[in-house]
């Protein structure tokens, strides 16, 4: 007897297609309803049908009366994995077990990342009941259609398939980017209660994201940060997804020389880009800038480098060059038949109230390094 595991989301299977010798190399997270389909090779049909009525009903057949399985959601190099208690003031690390037709929302938390059956021990709160399995495989998603139906129906096979649904929001980088793999242990007992024989399978290491990588990284990305770098002046984020809109919850996190962070709202409601004010007792040196979902620190953007000079500092250029260029672009999608609701907030300097010493410009890669010293603005991080 032998067995595979691999992990499904959605009617296709994720991104291996539904085939069970597939397996991707993310999974998504925050809570999203995955399927683990386990797979176990028999000697027989005869068999198949005979575990199958074990694990579901409890059946005894020839020596073997009771069976336990266990699921176990591991680090990829076997260690246990620790929940979170806190990440970024989001809600604790948590696996949850979820009924075959049911959601999320409706699934139980399960004290940590073990779930585990025992045909013997169903009444148990230690123990999770068969209901939690799905043993028909017509009913997995990537199986819904009538000529997949067809297919299964038809075929004796000396395989017995069994799917495991739950949700996590356990992710890579609030485990410092370490991946997972799920574990899955079958074992049988003869009358007696010892362990007649036991098979151990796992899924390939994966990475658990909270969105598709290639998709955020289009939707949602820091281009420039373009700031005169002195206490209390602005700073303009330029990028893609900034808009209040898309992101209400949008907040820049300042990284400092020592690893300080801070946390910077937005001003105004912009519909393009994101601004914010630098504090007023910030110490001058490199800093860096990220975008950050407040809500969801996973849902966040590369860093951007800037500079905090001194107060008594010479300014060198005007922001309204950039305020002014934001709007001559809205004034022209306009023109071209784009949205006519409200102009952004940002693109007027009345509406975040700049003081009137503010100067600053936009960084070019062609920036000589005397014209960085005296502007004090971004840098490119690529």
């Amino acid at each position: 007897m032998s067995m595979s595991l691999s992990l499904k989301q959605g009617k296709e299977g994720s991104r291996d297609g539904g085939k069970p010798s597939a397996h991707p190399t993310w999974i998504r997270s925050n809570m999203r309803a995955t399927w683990g389909h386990l797979s176990v090779n028999c000697a027989s049909p005869e068999e198949a049908a005979n575990l199958e009525g074990l694990l579901q009903y409890g059946t005894p057949y020839g020596d073997i009366c009771s069976a336990s399985l266990t699921f176990e959601m591991l680090y990829e190099d076997g260690e246990e994995v620790e929940l979170l208690e806190k990440k970024g003031g989001n809600l604790a690390d948590r696996v949850k077990l979820i009924l075959p037709a049911g959601n999320v929302d409706q699934g139980i938390t399960m004290p940590d990342t073990t779930i585990a059956y025992h045909t013997a021990h169903g009444g148990s709160r230690h123990w999770v009941k068969s209901t939690y399995f799905q043993f028909d495989a017509t009913r997995f998603p990537w199986n819904s259609d009538k000529k997949s139906k067809m297919a299964v129906e038809e075929q004796e096979s000396d395989v017995m398939e069994l799917g495991l649904k739950f949700a996590t929001n356990v992710t890579t980088r609030a485990h410092d980017k370490r991946r997972f793999k799920w574990r899955v242990e079958l074992t049988l007992f003869d009358d007696g209660g010892l362990e007649r024989s036991r098979v151990v399978t796992h899924t390939p290491p994966f990475q658990y994201l909270p969105r598709n990588p290639e998709k955020s990284a289009q939707d949602f990305r820091l281009d420039e940060v373009v700031s005169d770098g002195r206490h209390g002046d602005l700073v303009m984020c330029g990028g893609s997804g900034l808009g209040c809109k898309e992101r209400p919850g949008l907040v820049a996190r300042l990284r400092g020389p020592k690893g300080a962070t801070v946390t910077l709202p937005r001003l105004g409601a912009g519909k393009s880009t994101f601004t914010t004010r630098l504090p007023a007792d910030l110490a001058p040196g490199a800093y860096y800038v990220r975008l950050v979902v407040e809500e969801n620190d996973e849902e966040a953007t590369e860093e951007v480098k800037t500079r905090v000079v001194r107060a008594e500092a010479e300014a060198c250029a005007e922001l309204d060059e950039f305020t002014k260029q934001l709007a001559a672009e809205a004034l022209s999608r306009e023109a071209s038949g784009g949205s006519h609701e409200g102009s952004d907030e940002e693109m007027g300097a009345a509406s975040v109230s700049p003081s009137p010493a503010l100067r600053s410009t936009r960084s070019h890669r062609s920036q000589s390094p005397a014209e960085a010293n005296c502007f004090g603005l971004v840098e490119w991080v690529h």
